[in-house]
């Protein structure tokens, strides 16, 4: 094969290789980040943060906050999006209607209040199957004389 082809070749397999990297830089993403505190501003760590969108290929997308209460989203399609915030012993809070632009970096700070401690309980039940003693009524009075369990089989009458 002369040169010429070989660096022919070369060229195309190059090209067809770097054409889906391309291709996949076209798509424009966007980020959502922020900081939730609580009422006095503190950092608070732990909270699931999670977004919901048309816009996205699942049905939701979740986060925890790191120790600096800092969250972060990235390659987020542009659209409008629902951010639930949610943690133990504060009450949640739910913002509807964020945008999110392509190549922007959307901040969302929230400030969580305090809520009562609640508790769920979940009851089970499960119905058992109860032995009940049968009684056998025999309405045939030949059939009530009559033994069937004889080692050879045959009907024997008492």
């Amino acid at each position: 094969m002369s040169t010429k082809r070989k660096l022919a070749a070369l060229a195309i397999v190059l090209l067809a290789a770097t054409a889906g990297t391309a291709f996949g830089q076209m798509i424009a993403t966007g980020k959502l980040t922020g900081t939730v505190t609580e009422a006095n501003n503190a950092p608070l760590p732990g909270v699931t943060v999670t977004i919901t969108s048309p816009s996205l290929i699942l049905p939701q997308m979740a986060a925890v906050t790191n120790e600096k209460g800092l969250y972060k989203f990235f390659n987020l399609p542009s659209g409008r999006f629902k951010v639930v915030f949610e943690i133990q012993g504060f009450k949640t809070l739910v913002r509807e209607g964020i945008i999110i632009n392509a190549e922007t970096t959307t901040t969302l700070d929230v400030n969580l209040e305090q809520g009562t401690l609640t508790e769920t309980v979940t009851v089970v039940v499960v119905s058992a199957l109860m032995m009940m003693p049968s009684r056998t009524r025999v309405l045939n009075p030949w059939i009530s004389k009559t033994t069937l369990n004889r080692p050879d089989g045959r009907l024997k009458n008492l």
